[in-house]
């Protein structure tokens, strides 16, 4: 998906380990959301979005 914040996701393979480290650090202007969210909702999350774009 594209939009006017952030990379165009479409056509991108994520890591799941690359997503991990993002959500839970932030970067750019994505907040960081280690605190917000629990370790196993951050585990299940970086699985969702690295799953997806494998699709």
């Amino acid at each position: 998906a594209n939009g006017p914040v952030g990379p165009d996701l479409d056509g991108m393979k994520l890591d799941q380990e690359r997503v991990k480290e993002q959500i839970e650090n932030g970067g750019g202007s994505m907040p960081s959301f280690r605190g917000r969210l629990t370790p196993e909702e951050i585990d299940q999350l970086a699985k969702f979005v690295s799953r997806a774009s494998q699709s």
